[in-house]
């Protein structure tokens, strides 16, 4: 015999599919008998992917060797098993995130602070088209809007990201400006987290716990909506503000053909695992503006593999933005809500949805 062992990983550049269940990817080197040159059963073997994976079976290890050795020798008793597939490595597995307690959001929601809420006071008074308090005011109710009562983001919304459980993931604090355009950006934990520090005080146990997640805004702003609109298409744009513009112009989804607009948070947090609770659905994306249009291409790329990993769901993308904006305001980085606002919101009412209209 050629080898010192007589199993041996085989040797060359052919990569099977790992069987770890958690794995599944083309990285896994087999076993194979020197004496017979044949793969030994398919779940020996070892995947290259070591780090997040760490799936190897050794046939000397598991007694596979030990068996064979007794069948050739005829004092195999055929009681053997072979031991089950491991799974993926239990440091490997990401701890559960910590979630902002409900009281804390209600601060937020008290209804004498509306008053106060520069953002929602300038849909009333300072946009070109007025809107009707009624409208405002169910969109404030469906999305959660709040306001910050004191301190240096004093008159601030607040724009909560809650998953599809009704956890709230994290809450953005944007300051406007009497024109609409954000002066300042904050989170609440961060401002609760300062306002303590500043007083030599401890953290409250809640927020000691959450400023260890490792992802804040982990879900969409909105998410929360899809379990309680199941059937309704989506809306996908990427700030909060935008995704608000768009309920109030194309109406709330009470309506099974009406858009639930939802906020990704950020162009770099257009990714799977954000996304995976979509699946099923209709998406009509709206990237903001960019130079060269390189947002719009990454996304449509990306949503195209989205799309391959959940089957049953479409992403589709309109390029009238890309088309007819001026380089100025791709160089600004504008979104639909810019050219939303300049519009009459009254005249949206009786026409079909985006997505009835727009074709990929």
């Amino acid at each position: 015999m050629r080898y010192g062992y007589r199993y041996i990983l085989e040797t060359g550049s052919k990569k099977h599919h790992c069987p770890n269940t958690d794995c599944g990817k083309k990285t896994f080197v087999r076993y194979i008998d020197t004496e017979t040159g044949d793969y030994l059963p398919e779940q020996y073997g070892r995947c290259d992917r070591e780090s997040k994976c760490g799936y190897h079976l050794n046939p000397y290890k598991d007694g596979y060797y030990q068996m064979i050795k007794e069948q050739e020798r005829g004092t195999f008793n055929g009681t053997w098993k072979s031991e089950p597939i491991p799974v993926r490595k239990k440091a490997e597995t990401r701890p559960k995130p910590d979630f902002i307690p409900v009281e804390v959001l209600k601060q937020t929601l008290e209804p004498d602070r509306y008053e106060l809420n520069v953002f929602i006071q300038n849909l009333f008074t300072k946009v070109p088209f007025p809107f009707e308090v009624s409208d405002v005011t169910k969109a404030v109710e469906l999305y959660k809007i709040g306001t910050i009562k004191a301190g240096y983001r004093k008159g601030a919304v607040t724009f909560p990201f809650i998953d599809l459980k009704s956890n709230i993931r994290a809450v953005q604090v944007k300051q406007f400006s009497k024109s609409n355009h954000t002066t300042g950006t904050d989170f609440l934990h961060s401002i609760i987290d300062k306002y303590h520090s500043k007083r030599y005080e401890p953290l409250p146990d809640w927020l000691e716990a959450y400023n260890k997640n490792e992802l804040k805004v982990s879900c969409l702003f909105g998410e929360h909506l899809l379990s309680k609109y199941p059937l309704n298409p989506v809306a996908l744009v990427e700030a909060p503000k935008t995704a608000i513009y768009g309920t109030l112009y194309f109406g709330l989804p009470e309506q099974p053909e009406n858009l639930i607009w939802l906020a990704v948070y950020n162009k770099s947090s257009f990714k799977f695992d954000k996304l995976k609770v979509l699946k099923g659905r209709t998406v009509l994306t709206f990237p903001d503006l960019s130079k060269e249009g390189q947002t719009f291409r990454e996304w449509k790329r990306k949503a195209e593999e989205i799309e391959r990993r959940l089957p049953g769901t479409k992403f589709t993308f309109s390029d009238l933005l890309e088309e007819l904006a001026p380089k100025e305001d791709k160089n600004e980085g504008k979104d639909i809500a810019d050219y939303l606002i300049r519009l009459d919101w009254r005249a949206f009412k009786d026409t079909p949805q985006p997505h009835q209209i727009i074709i990929r």
